[in-house]
């Protein structure tokens, strides 16, 4: 069952949540809550590429072995 929290929010940032909500026909809470598991999704997988990188470095892979997946891993921006 969701919880009632208050925040606090920018006046500018709250009308286009409003704009928004109004344009998708949602409330503004299950946008917010969408947007919150969203970012959180986000912040896992950037820990998890830091874990990987840290891995790597630490432990090393073959000279040039992964090269021809550079290209591969800039995700574009949504």
């Amino acid at each position: 069952m969701a919880q009632n929290i208050q925040i606090s929010i920018q006046p500018d940032l709250l009308s286009q949540v409003d704009q928004t909500v109004k344009k998708m026909r949602k409330s503004r809470s299950s946008f917010i809550a969408e947007a919150l598991r969203t970012y959180l999704h986000t912040l896992k997988t950037r820990w998890l590429e830091k874990q990987h990188i840290h891995g790597y470095q630490k432990k090393g892979g073959a000279t040039g072995e992964f090269d021809e997946w550079l290209s591969e891993q800039a995700w574009p921006e949504r």
